[in-house]
């Protein structure tokens, strides 16, 4: 059974967080097929860089393989994602960057919306911030 990302989404949010993203290894426009591979992330971290091979404790992490059917544990491999869907709360941007460590270029500031972004290659790091 395919879980949509927004029903997953909205029930996994806790209405504490700020900000959560969910990140597609191989889906285009943030719509999971059967070989998908996505992580949901959640938190209220500000300025810092998220990684996408990287665990943090201060960051809900969850993993879904197969396009969604199966829930797995977050690790330290890298995910790769060609598509990010980001939401963040009207005080807070988010950022997807190209590199790790959220430097060199990236894609454009956004806030206040679900929004999901595409990458011909893939995406290495994002980071929000309180605006």
């Amino acid at each position: 059974m395919h879980v949509s990302s927004l029903a997953l989404a909205a029930t996994l949010l806790n209405g504490v967080s700020a900000w959560y993203i969910m990140a597609y290894n191989n889906a285009k426009g943030c719509n999971a097929n059967g070989l998908t591979v996505y992580r949901y992330y959640e938190s209220d971290v500000e300025n810092s860089c998220i990684r996408f091979d990287t665990l943090y404790a201060n960051v809900l992490c969850e993993q879904f393989e197969r396009g969604g059917q199966e829930k797995t544990d977050c690790t330290d491999d890298p995910l790769d994602p060609q598509s990010i869907q980001f939401y963040a709360d009207d005080s807070w941007r988010c950022e997807a960057w190209w590199a790790d460590d959220c430097k060199g270029p990236s894609d454009e500031p956004f806030a206040n919306e679900t929004h999901c972004e595409d990458r011909l290659d893939v995406y290495k790091s994002f980071s929000c911030r309180r605006y």
